[in-house]
């Protein structure tokens, strides 16, 4: 037996995904540079930003110690902050261990591992907004 609404499902989802522009197209085959600077960057977290991005946080030890910085890219990949990201928390002594999930405006909140007051492990977060 022939069923019609279900041929038409077909076809209709079929014209959708031939329309939708593919969200990979723009993204290298062998990954997209997110932070380039000398030192170690490592520990990445990754959210999505709600619309169509991501924002990747990581610790980085760009400087003497280790710090927190983030990455918002596009659907395509495109970084949309700072070139080598935006430092969340560059205090004294190290931070680590950051954690992100989207703020539903396409920023974030942040949290983290801190040791700014010496030997004490305290935690710190920060909301950042879709600009930085």
């Amino acid at each position: 037996m022939f069923n019609h609404a279900r041929v038409i499902a077909i076809f209709l989802a079929i014209a959708i995904l031939a329309a939708t522009p593919s969200l990979q197209a723009s993204w290298p085959s062998d990954g997209r540079a997110i932070c380039t600077v000398p030192g170690t960057q490592d520990t990445p977290v990754i959210v999505a930003d709600g619309l169509g991005g991501a924002i990747i946080v990581f610790r980085d030890n760009r400087a003497i110690n280790t710090d927190i910085y983030a990455q918002r890219v596009d659907a395509d990949g495109n970084v949309l902050w700072l070139v080598d990201a935006m430092p969340i928390c560059t205090a004294n002594n190290v931070q680590s261990l950051p954690l992100v999930i989207p703020d539903g405006s396409g920023g974030a909140i942040i949290a983290w591992q801190d040791f700014r007051s010496g030997n004490v492990v305290d935690i710190y977060a920060q909301r950042v907004n879709s600009s930085g």
